[in-house]
């Protein structure tokens, strides 16, 4: 949030859109909306997650869906970001926005059963190798006797 002071009077507001400069990566323009403390905003807030998952010690593979979360709240109480904790996640576990511990004041604006974050098992690629490996012998033992047809024909 930003005050500006428009005509004497301040204002509150928050910055809308920002146009930077690709090469000096200077501000070239900056668009501002009024807020008002007594009314609930949409905005987004960075979602971050904390600790190394369970499942991932194991093998598996740790997925965020989201890096960004759609929020609505008073100005007041918007927080800088929202963090998770996803050590106790296991393999196939999934964490939903259902899951989130927000502060008082906070609604994420998507659907409760969304997928935040799930940690699958890793696709082993060894296993995946030698199972396009063993079809390449056989695939070649087939065609083999194929051609061996072919020829005595």
């Amino acid at each position: 949030m930003i005050e500006l002071q428009i005509d004497g009077k301040a204002q509150l507001s928050m910055v809308r859109d920002l146009q930077i400069d690709p090469v000096r990566r200077d501000l070239i323009h900056a668009d501002f909306y009024r807020i008002y403390e007594d009314q609930p905003i949409k905005t987004t807030v960075p979602f971050r997650i904390t600790g190394r998952a369970a499942g991932v010690v194991m093998g598996g593979e740790l997925h965020v869906v989201f890096h960004e979360l759609p929020i609505r709240a008073l100005p007041g109480v918007i927080p800088t970001k929202i963090e998770v904790d996803v050590t106790p996640m296991e393999l196939h576990d999934i964490f939903h926005v259902s899951d989130l511990k927000l502060p008082e004041g906070v609604e994420v604006t998507l659907p409760a059963a969304q997928t935040l974050v799930h940690v699958q098992a890793e696709r082993n690629r060894g296993e995946a190798a030698d199972a396009a490996g063993a079809e390449t012998p056989e695939a070649a033992k087939d065609g083999g006797e194929a051609a061996s047809a072919k020829a005595e024909a």
